[in-house]
């Protein structure tokens, strides 16, 4: 209760610090200055969609207006330590370090972030060097022309007797091979050369629907669906090729049928009522789960009290739509973790499933999910019904428990005894 008369005061000296009208700011959150009035004297409530407002409108934080600097400071000393596996938690050195030394505290945070931001490229090259198919290819291309200028030579030095005839077309073969390996190589390095740089090429037809909602920040409120303005929406620099524009415009496509089932006035009305609660949503506005989980994901992140994070799957386990959120880490080759909800909803499609996990790869973090699969309409015959799967994720500061631990991919894991690993992580040598 302290905590919440406190954050009327640190709107007042936020507010006073920028130089900021009382009658100023209460315009820029749509509310009068009389009520803004009784919020800095501590006299009223602040609910949580309106300190966020505030706090965008002072240029700080939220957690800044609802706990205090140092309080952040200290939950986020209190989360480097559990990431490390420090256990000072519960001796009060974390709050006494960011009181005395505040500017030290903020060090060791941005120390803890670089070398998360390490531990995220060795995650992805790993990720890369083991199934990136354009390096695959590559690689087998390479080594292909080498083995064959390899046999080629032992050949010639192998064998004494070599008519002319047959040494000129060997000697042929060896300068056309290694012509093909010097372009092969090239060629390699030049991806990966690529690969590395800000703005390089990207891998698949899917890096490069990923970078065109990227593009566009994930928000596509207020842009044209029509066929014409979906054309103008494609002509990106990241859509380097007729399969990603198909892709984008697949997206687009979905998009608009999602707005059409629940328009941006209804959806907002529904979060406003109900908060992100995708079953409830649903219910109330008579759509399928998916579509309230696809619109959570894909609207400006002001209308969430949340960000909200997803990754959709047909019943392969292969990725088709992706969103990423800060500390859950989705690979961009390959198989992802057995043990996400995701998968666990292909095996009981239409019921919406929930769980809070904990992510113990890359820059980690606690998640409230929810997934829910989808039986794809107009399917006649005895084939297989299409099925793809939706998980949204939120993160939960809560101290949730019990949690489901979970990593990115075998490969990048280091969860011990873990009964669905399906080969050895390079994170720890004794898995």
């Amino acid at each position: 209760m302290a905590g919440m008369a406190s954050v009327g005061i640190r709107i007042r000296e936020r507010r006073v610090n920028i130089g900021l009208k009382q009658s100023e700011l209460a315009e820029k959150v749509g509310i009068s200055a009389s009520y803004l009035n009784l919020i800095e004297h501590n006299r009223r409530r602040i609910a949580g969609r309106l300190l966020l407002h505030l706090a965008d409108a002072l240029g700080v934080d939220p957690v800044a207006l609802s706990e205090g600097a140092q309080a952040s400071l200290v939950a986020r000393l209190q989360e480097c330590a559990v990431y490390h596996g420090v256990d000072i938690t519960g001796d009060g050195a974390a709050a006494d370090l960011a009181a005395r030394y505040p500017q030290w505290a903020q060090f060791m945070i941005e120390l803890d972030r670089k070398v998360r931001q390490l531990e995220q490229a060795v995650d992805g090259l790993s990720d890369r060097l083991s199934h990136d198919p354009h390096l695959a290819t590559s690689l087998h291309e390479v080594l292909t022309t080498v083995t064959a200028i390899r046999s080629t030579s032992s050949i010639l030095v192998e064998t004494d007797d070599i008519e002319p005839e047959w040494q000129n077309r060997f000697h042929r073969n060896i300068s056309e091979d290694s012509q093909r390996l010097a372009e092969e190589a090239q060629a390699l390095v030049g991806y990966l050369d690529g690969a590395g740089s800000d703005g390089g090429s990207v891998g698949s037809v899917w890096d490069e629907l990923d970078g065109f909602l990227a593009h566009y920040e994930y928000n596509f409120v207020g842009h044209d669906l029509s066929p014409d303005g979906a054309n103008a929406l494609c002509a990106v620099p990241e859509l380097k090729t007729r399969s990603g524009n198909v892709l984008a415009k697949r997206f687009l496509s979905l998009y608009a049928k999602d707005l059409a089932d629940l328009g941006d006035d209804e959806f907002r009305a529904a979060l406003d009522k109900l908060g992100q609660d995708a079953a409830a949503i649903a219910a109330m506005c008579q759509v399928p789960i998916s579509t309230v989980m696809r619109r959570q994901a894909f609207s400006p992140r002001d209308w969430l009290e949340r960000p909200v994070g997803l990754v959709a799957c047909d019943a392969s386990g292969s990725f088709f739509l992706r969103k990423p959120i800060a500390g859950f880490h989705i690979p961009r080759f390959g198989s992802a973790c057995p043990l996400w909800p995701l998968f666990g909803a292909l095996q009981t499609p239409m019921r919406l499933s929930e769980a809070t996990i904990t992510h113990t790869g890359r820059e980690g973090g606690t998640f409230s999910v929810q997934a829910y699969a989808d039986l794809m309409p107009g399917q006649t015959g005895s084939h297989l019904p299409i099925i793809h799967a939706y998980m949204t994720i939120t993160p939960n500061h809560q101290d949730a428990s019990p949690s489901i631990e979970v990593g990115a991919a075998c490969r990048v894991c280091a969860i011990s005894g873990c009964k669905s690993r399906r080969e050895l992580s390079i994170l720890s040598e004794d898995l």
